[in-house]
Order: C-alpha cells, then sequence, then structure tokens
C-alpha cells in the first residue's frame, strides 16, 4: 500500500509537472506539443506564443502577442499566408499543434496533416533543437546553445525594439532583407497592401511603399542621427542607424522598457505608434498625408521617385507648411544652412525658418508633395521657400516679358499721341524722328532681355 500511494504521489507530481511545463513554460523541446489551447509565455511574463484565430472566418494562426494585451493583437505570425484549418483544437488530439520534429525543425500542423515549417530560412542543424519565447518578443530556434532561426529576421506588420529592419549579408548568396509588411485587414494577417523598409537605392531614405508602386518617403539617415517625419508622442525611443560594408539596418529601443514603444504599419496605410503603461495600451496614427487631405490623395503616396529634377531653386510664397511630413531643427543655424538642408535632400520640397528667442533659428522642411502644398500654402502668413526647377523660372520669366513689352508699346504710343497734340502737326513731324528713335531703342532692349 505504501509503495503504490509514493507511485500515486510521484505520477501526481509528474503530471503536474507536464502540465505547468506546457502551459507556463517559455521553451518547447523536441518531442513536445503546444495544442491550440495552450501557450508559451516569456520568463518575464512579457510575451505569449500561441495559437489564435480570425474573427471574420475559420482559419488559425500562431502568432505571438503581449500578454498584458486583452486583445491579443499578434505583432508575429508564423503562417500568415497559410492559415490552418481548424479553429480549435484539444488537449491529445492531433488537430492542430505546434512541435519540434524529429529532425529538429519546428512544424506546425492541422487535419490535413501536411506540415509547415516555421523556420522555413535556416534548416535546423541538428535533432535537439529547442524553442524559446523571449521578453523580447523574439522567437528563437537553438541547437546546442547557438540560435539558428530567429522571429525577428522574419517580421510581419509590427516594428519592436530591438527588432531590425534594413539590408543584411550583402553580397553573398544569403542576402536578406528585413521589412514591414501590413495585413489584409484588420482581422486577416494575410500579406497586405502596404511594406515599410530602407530603399534600396538610397540606403539613408525609409519608405512606404503601395502594392500598385506608389511610394512615400517617411524618415531618413542625415550622416549623424535618423529622423522620422511624423512627430512621436513618446520620448521613450533611441533609434540607432547602423551602415557596415555587410549590413545596414535601422533598430530602436526603448528608454523605459517598463514603458515599452512599438509601431504598425496598418492595414489602411497609417503608421501606428503603440505604447503600454501597466495593462493600458494606447495608440496614436500617423498619416502619410497631411490632416486636411484624403488619403487617397497623390500627396499621401507619390507613384515617381523623389529626385533633384525639379532643380535646386527656391521660391518664395506666402503661406504655411502642413501639420505633417516634415522636420524641425531648433539648432544654432544660419537660414541659409536651412535651404542647404533642404536643397541637399532631393525628397524636401519646401522649407521655412523662424527666429528663436535665443538667436537660433527654427528650420522647418517639409517632404509632401508639391501639388497638395499649393493647395494650401496661401492660407497662413509665413514665408515658405517652394523648389523649383531652372526651366519653370524661365517660363516665368518669358511670361513676365511678354505681358510687359505690349504695356511698354501702350505707354510710349499714349506719350507719342499727349506730345502730337501738345506740338500740332508740325511739330509733331519735327519730333517724330526722335520719338521714334527712343521707340526703336527700348524694344531693341526688350527684345535682348527677352533672348537673354
Amino acid at each position: 500500500m505504501k509503495t503504490s500511494r509514493t507511485f500515486s504521489l510521484l505520477l501526481c507530481t509528474f503530471t503536474c509537472f507536464f502540465v505547468c511545463l506546457s502551459h507556463a513554460s517559455d521553451t518547447l523541446s523536441h518531442g513536445q506539443f503546444l495544442y491550440s489551447n495552450q501557450t508559451l509565455v516569456s520568463a518575464g511574463g512579457v510575451f505569449e506564443l500561441g495559437f489564435f484565430s480570425s474573427p471574420t472566418s475559420p482559419n488559425t494562426y500562431l502568432g505571438i502577442w503581449f500578454k498584458n494585451d486583452k486583445n491579443q493583437k499578434p505583432v508575429w505570425v508564423a503562417n500568415r499566408n497559410s492559415p490552418l484549418m481548424d479553429s480549435v483544437g484539444t488537449v491529445g488530439s492531433s488537430e492542430v499543434y505546434l512541435t519540434i520534429r524529429y529532425d529538429g525543425n519546428m512544424v506546425i500542423l492541422d487535419r490535413r496533416g501536411t506540415p509547415f515549417i516555421v523556420n522555413y530560412g535556416a534548416v535546423a542543424p541538428g535533432k535537439n533543437t529547442t524553442a524559446t519565447i523571449l521578453d523580447s518578443g523574439n522567437l528563437v530556434l537553438m541547437e546546442g546553445g547557438d540560435t539558428f532561426w530567429q522571429s525577428f529576421y522574419y517580421p510581419t506588420d509590427t516594428f519592436l525594439p530591438g527588432m531590425k529592419l534594413g539590408l543584411f549579408n550583402i553580397n553573398t548568396e544569403e542576402s536578406r532583407i528585413q521589412y514591414l509588411v501590413s495585413w489584409s485587414s484588420t482581422s486577416d494577417p494575410t500579406d497586405g497592401p502596404y511594406a515599410l523598409g530602407i530603399d534600396r537605392v538610397n540606403h539613408t531614405q525609409f519608405n512606404v511603399w503601395r502594392s500598385d508602386g506608389a511610394y512615400q518617403q517617411i524618415g531618413f539617415w542625415d550622416g549623424h542621427e535618423f529622423h522620422l517625419f511624423f512627430k512621436s508622442k513618446s520620448d521613450n525611443l533611441n533609434y540607432s542607424f547602423v551602415w557596415h560594408s555587410n549590413e545596414i539596418y535601422l533598430t530602436f529601443s526603448n528608454k523605459n522598457s517598463s514603458m515599452p514603444s512599438w509601431f504598425v504599419v496598418a492595414s489602411d496605410g497609417l503608421i501606428d505608434e503603440f505604447m503600454m503603461v501597466g495593462n493600458e495600451i494606447t495608440i496614436v496614427d500617423y498619416s502619410l498625408c497631411n490632416d486636411t487631405m484624403a488619403r487617397s490623395s497623390n500627396g499621401c503616396l507619390v507613384r515617381t521617385p523623389s529626385s533633384c529634377s525639379d532643380g535646386d531653386n527656391f521660391s518664395r510664397v506666402t503661406g504655411m507648411l502642413p501639420s505633417s511630413l516634415f522636420l524641425s531643427w531648433p539648432i544654432r543655424i544660419d537660414p541659409y544652412d536651412c535651404e542647404i538642408l533642404c536643397r541637399n535632400n532631393c525628397s524636401c520640397v519646401a522649407y521655412t525658418y523662424d527666429s528663436l528667442p535665443d538667436d537660433g533659428t527654427l528650420c522647418q522642411l517639409y517632404y509632401g508633395n508639391k501639388t497638395d502644398l499649393q493647395k494650401i500654402v496661401r492660407t497662413g502668413n509665413s514665408t515658405i521657400y517652394v523648389r523649383t526647377n531652372a526651366s519653370t523660372s524661365d517660363s516665368k520669366l518669358l511670361a513676365v516679358t511678354i505681358m510687359v513689352i505690349p504695356l511698354v508699346v501702350f505707354i510710349l504710343i499714349l506719350l507719342l499721341w499727349i506730345k502730337w497734340n501738345s506740338l500740332g502737326i508740325y511739330g509733331f513731324r519735327s519730333g517724330t524722328r526722335d520719338s521714334m528713335r527712343i521707340l526703336l531703342s527700348q524694344l531693341s532692349s526688350d527684345d535682348n532681355a527677352s533672348a537673354f
């Protein structure tokens, strides 16, 4: 009887250990299973890995979300374009589950029995693989203490602290580009119409692309700092831009890790900034357009690459800059340096500056669409300098010349008529030669100016 009680106690302890491991562990080892009503939780209780279903379809996905997020909005999805067929599984069944397979690869299976390899970008080097969800939100696969695959290499729509967006293994057979792709809708994690990442030609620029080829620059590296065109509502972000011969990427960290902030490229093209304080999550939407323009406006995304074909000349107009897509530098610089900052970046459409009380200069650069800028630029009293090209300036000069010449001719004819009335016909004849000489001389000067 004593032996029986001891065996029962051991069995109960083992069962309790297995249940606790399957529900509260941060790691999945070779031969273990994670079913659709089970999750892995990171060591610090920050992130959770498990299955979720779309509310508008029976499709099921494997994802990662913040443990304290009551909405459990995934920040990463393993099989976003390969949904599982069953929405609910049960412990002990073979309907929907995640496991480390016999060959060390991590796979998802549903009732169809066709495995989806999660670590498709790197085959397991051995059989003793472990999968661990970290407090950073990164899911890592390890073999013998070495990480051979991680979810941060394959982001979905969310830019988390510590994640990197850019180009990696440059000029090698294993080159890789990491960028964000929006969901198709708020409830469908399949690839959507918007992407965010580094520009493949100008590696100092970050853009948002739409599936039809339109795009909008949203930030750039000026050689010292990385700047976003929208103003973050939080003061909790530290950006780092890294440029090496084999990799170029942007990453960021939170100054206060207890209040994490992160970004999402939304299915409608907005850039959402999330911030978590305790169990509450706040969100701020940043539009690619000015607040006064519809999201379908040409000012949101342009179809042709930004270039200096618009020239390096700036025309002065009166108005105000839109409330978005501009950068401000409250620094001690000469106003001419503000023009240089805009001129040296072909995507800069206009600039303005104001004097500060401490003798500094507030320099503001606008990176939106020139056409949309012109629609609202005359609504204020500030002086705005808008980029123009030489041909535009020449056309304006020609138009002014064409308007001025007839006016000059009319004035001269009027003067001759007045003189004729005052001198009479004979006096007019004696003075005609001198008057005509003046007229021909004036016309010749105007023609020469026009030709120039």
